[in-house]
């Protein structure tokens, strides 16, 4: 069983670099497999993805270091 991403979920996000530092973003909107987010006070739009039966989606671009947003 998949844990899935829907309107009104917050994800959280920690650091690579540091485990102090952590993000906090809130779902608006979930069509298909997009959600549409809000994070650091700008709203973004990034497709979500399965990794060990849970859904995550890299709101803040996809690096090397970029954290990773799950559910709660």
């Amino acid at each position: 069983m998949t844990t899935q991403i829907t309107k009104g979920t917050i994800l959280t996000a920690t650091s690579v670099c540091d485990s102090n530092c952590k993000w906090t973003a809130n779902v608006l909107e979930r069509k298909g497999s997009f959600i549409i987010a809000l994070v650091n006070g700008e709203i973004v739009r990034k497709k979500v993805k399965v990794w060990n039966g849970e859904e995550y989606a890299l709101l803040l671009g996809t690096y090397s270091m970029a954290p990773i947003f799950k559910i709660k």
